[in-house]
């Protein structure tokens, strides 16, 4: 209605730092501005931040996580590749300790991988919600060879995705800074 709702910070010729968190819903209009004694400088920052979880995320946000192994990493047949750090996560549903990502929101998903192993035959597998769905990526020839592939999936909310390898296989971590395994999941689509 235009009328202030919160007053983020004061200060008089000195640094001043103000935080406050605003429930809004679809539609409601966000204006941050300052009061009649407050004069702008060079240094006058805002910053306005959207803060969700898993309960409100909204059919047109942004859902992506990205992942990639540190180390060389020993995996055993048909348990999930437990990539160990992950680069983004916008709403912390990938679980770098499982490497396992829980769907927050129902969607089309774009699940993309990029494997180095030590073995020249390895097939990284796609599993959802425990089942092996799909070969999703296979190297062959030669060890060390990177296996790439990509696929688009409808996931239900709590919907899980793993990577999977289909035999014992070490999969190559960080070399001199480049990342040499990795998972992508993005939702693409409602």
């Amino acid at each position: 209605n235009g009328a202030p709702d919160k007053y983020l910070g004061f200060g008089a010729s000195v640094a001043t730092f103000g935080a406050s968190l605003v429930s809004l819903k679809s539609g409601d209009l966000l204006d941050v501005r300052p009061d009649q004694n407050m004069t702008q400088g060079a240094d006058t920052h805002w910053q306005v931040e959207q803060v969700q979880g898993p309960a409100n995320i909204s059919v047109v946000d942004t859902v992506a996580a990205t992942a990639h192994l540190t180390a060389d990493t020993l995996i055993t047949v048909d348990t999930p590749i437990s990539y160990d750090t992950a680069e983004l996560d916008t709403h912390g549903a990938f679980n770098t300790s499982t490497g396992i990502f829980t769907a927050p929101i129902a969607g089309s998903y774009r699940i993309s991988v990029a494997n180095q192993s030590d073995t020249a035959s390895c097939i990284s597998q796609l599993v959802l919600t425990g089942t092996t769905n799909m070969h999703l990526a296979q190297q062959s020839g030669s060890n060390n060879t990177l296996a790439s592939g990509s696929t688009v999936k409808r996931l239900l909310a709590g919907d899980t995705v793993a990577i999977t390898p289909n035999g014992s296989v070490t999969f190559a971590g960080l070399a001199s800074g480049v990342i040499r395994s990795s998972v992508s999941i993005e939702r693409v689509g409602n």
